[in-house]
């Protein structure tokens, strides 16, 4: 873990190279680690706190997963596969793993991420399922119960939600259409074309996001393009100039003023932040 100025707050040695995504607790104590076949909780050593086991994932289509630990530190979300059929969610208890609730999936996935709700009762999970589309569901823990819902399109990607918790962004799965969705109801609210502002043969990446309220910064595939959208509209505001020699493999922004930029092969990662009369 790195603050915003990439100095290092917290390590955690992982029991495996499993590929999947993990998460850690708001106090940096602990984290939770989504495994091939089971969901642990780990402290800064490594030590197991408690393991909640799991069909394997890299049977049926699943290939991995991902868990969520909500801001009250109450429940645990994560995604596991099945023996017999899709992918479930669950919620785990924080203190002993246990299972609070389960819901069924209708996906397999390749690959997935949680997005928190800024109200800390939702949460958002993104699926992708290779060449086939991609399953998008928010999940709120009620009453004891787990609600969830999906929206009825396969090719929009979560990655963010608005800061005021009304409305959130998705990226298109076949390169196209940024869109802004009204929350809960996943009305498409605004939409952009990616030949609007991008590059000719240029299309929308995954990678998007808020860098506040009022702006949106969002990557072309060819990563040599980051635009800023208006964050209610979708409406251009301009290219990102950045240096010579900017990392640019990634984008990731941080929802805090400021957004992060990483170059893999040269292990470079920079924060960057919009000019004062931006």
């Amino acid at each position: 873990m790195f603050d915003q100025k990439l100095v290092e707050r917290a390590r955690f040695p992982l029991p495996s190279a499993w590929r999947s995504v993990h998460c850690v607790t708001p106090d940096l104590a602990h984290a939770v680690v989504s495994e091939r076949d089971q969901v642990l909780l780990i402290d800064r050593a490594g030590h197991v706190i408690w393991r909640a086991m799991h069909h394997p994932w890299g049977n049926n289509g699943s290939e991995s997963g991902s868990c969520w630990m909500m801001k009250d530190l109450r429940a645990i979300w994560a995604t596991v596969p099945t023996a017999d059929g899709p992918d479930e969610w669950r919620v785990l208890d924080v203190e002993s793993g246990q299972l609070r609730g389960r819901a069924p999936l209708q996906c397999y996935a390749a690959g997935s991420h949680v997005v928190g709700h800024p109200d800390g009762r939702h949460v958002g999970l993104s699926v992708g399922e290779g060449q086939d589309g991609c399953e998008l569901y928010w999940g709120c823990w009620d009453n004891g119960q787990i609600v969830v819902s999906r929206l009825d399109d396969r090719s929009r990607v979560l990655v963010d939600v608005h800061p005021g918790g009304d409305q959130y962004l998705t990226t298109p799965h076949d390169g196209q259409t940024l869109a802004i969705h009204e929350f809960p109801s996943g009305i498409v609210v605004a939409s952009r074309s990616a030949e609007t502002v991008l590059p000719v043969e240029d299309w929308f990446d995954f990678q998007a996001g808020y860098i506040n309220d009022r702006v949106i910064v969002a990557a072309s595939v060819q990563n040599e393009t980051h635009v800023l959208l208006a964050a209610r509209t979708l409406e251009p505001i301009a290219n990102v100039e950045y240096p010579e020699r900017a990392a640019m493999q990634s984008l990731s922004p941080t929802g805090r003023e400021t957004w992060l930029t990483g170059d893999y092969l040269e292990g470079l990662h920079q924060v960057w932040r919009l000019a004062e009369d931006a």
